[in-house]
């Protein structure tokens, strides 16, 4: 498993999970689709005068999973502003997947723009009713460093190829992630 691979499904889980285990009271319920709680030790906890900072965990972005059908997600990379406008590197705007004897694939057509360089992933993990993670797979999407006085925009298919389990036929979410970058401005790498 590569270490990129690893870390997201690591904090894929550590999200679900959240951080239920430093709390004194008893465990509570995860709703898949919510952070976890955030408030501080419960009243009554065994030393008061421990006070444990938390910092804020940031939303779970799951997302319904249906089968068979174009969903909806408008993904893009972090932007970089140049001359007042805003430039996305990558942009996904929908996400297919489909469930062939046992085998999991998801596929999109990605809009990539020449601004600078860099060798973009995209993670998609599926997760069942309850929020197990069930699988992930990426794409690799690298843009291209051109100006000809504008961006040119190209289009790739991606494919996200998790393998064969029988859970999968349990997935009801799923969840995207674009890697970051830092990233040149054309003023910068025309130097």
């Amino acid at each position: 498993m590569s270490k990129s691979l690893f870390l997201l499904t690591a904090f894929s889980l550590l999200l679900v999970v959240g951080n239920s285990f430093a709390e004194t009271s008893a465990p509570q319920q995860i709703s898949p689709l919510a952070p976890a709680s955030q408030e501080g030790p419960q009243e009554g906890a065994a030393d008061e005068t421990a006070q444990v900072q938390k910092a804020p965990l940031p939303p779970l972005q799951l997302r319904p999973l249906v089968f068979g059908e174009t969903l909806t997600v408008n993904a893009t990379s972090r932007g970089i502003v140049w001359q007042g406008r805003t430039f996305y590197l990558v942009q996904i705007p929908t996400l297919e997947f489909t469930l062939t004897d046992d085998e999991l694939k998801a596929t999109t057509t990605a809009t990539l723009t020449t601004f600078d360089s860099a060798p973009y992933r995209t993670h998609v993990s599926v997760f069942d009713g309850s929020g197990t993670l069930l699988g992930t797979a990426t794409a690799d999407c690298e843009t291209q460093r051109a100006w000809l006085g504008t961006v040119l925009a190209m289009q790739r298919e991606l494919t996200f190829d998790f393998g064969k389990s029988i859970d999968y036929k349990n997935a009801k979410f799923f969840s995207l992630a674009i890697t970051n970058h830092e990233l040149q401005t054309p003023d910068q790498w025309q130097k």
